[in-house]
């Protein structure tokens, strides 16, 4: 009885490495030529792609290309065999709408153009500015309530020390609430200083269209491909001041 469970598993362990490893389903990629995919966080390469073999279940299909809105789509395999075609078209990203961002807020048009690091920057700079403002100018009027109520006691004194004392108080709450305002001045100079820059940053460094033709390039280990169109059409960006 064991020999012949024996031989029964063999046979069947013997059948399965024959027939070799199950195919998957059929991934057919088209969308904007030169955006780069990646399936599950794999890249796949940049379109026009081949057919590529997935496994049955759900996917995250991601496309991204400079001077493009980045696309994300969920996709789900119902079975091995199925053959499913997915159009990944990427819309333009617009100069009017990365500009009127950076007038809303600072570093939102970098952000918007894919260059994030830079537009944090923005927003930080006027934020911080805006914060350090408004700080001042609540300094400005402490102090100057100060000086309202150091000169009151000045007029009211009748002994010479009490005069001297409060005017010299008067004096030190005009410097301080100078100095409070020169802040606040140089704070709301650098948050509007941020906009406008940052506006004029977006406007020049929006990306502009290369276009050429090439050959398609090649999907990662562990993905198939089919056979692809060698004159396939390839658009790429780069920045122009």
């Amino acid at each position: 009885m064991i020999r012949a469970l024996g031989r029964v598993l063999a046979a069947a362990s013997l059948a399965l490495a024959l027939a070799g490893p199950a195919a998957g389903a059929t991934l057919l990629l088209t969308g904007t030529p030169g955006a780069a995919v990646r399936l599950d966080g794999r890249d796949l390469g940049t379109l026009p792609l081949g057919a590529l073999e997935v496994a049955a279940g759900a996917h995250t299909l991601s496309a991204s290309l400079r001077g493009m809105l980045p696309l994300d789509m969920e996709m789900r395999v119902d079975a091995e065999d199925a053959t499913v075609r997915r159009h990944l078209r990427l819309q333009p990203m617009s100069r009017r709408d990365a500009v009127t961002y950076s007038l809303v807020l600072a570093g939102l048009g970098q952000r918007y153009e894919g260059r994030p690091l830079l537009g944090w920057g923005f927003t930080a700079a006027e934020v911080g500015g805006l914060l350090t403002a408004l700080a001042g100018e609540l300094a400005v009027q402490n102090h100057r309530d100060d000086y309202d109520l150091a000169m009151a006691n000045y007029r009211d004194a009748l002994l010479p020390d009490d005069i001297a004392a409060y005017r010299a108080q008067a004096a030190d709450a005009w410097k301080a609430a100078d100095d409070a305002g020169k802040l606040r001045d140089a704070a709301a100079a650098v948050a509007v200083g941020a906009v406008v820059v940052s506006a004029l940053d977006a406007w020049l460094r929006f990306p502009s269209l290369e276009a050429g033709a090439g050959p398609a390039p090649a999907p990662p280990p562990g993905l198939a491909a089919g056979p692809a169109d060698a004159s396939g059409f390839h658009v790429g960006w780069s920045l122009r001041w």
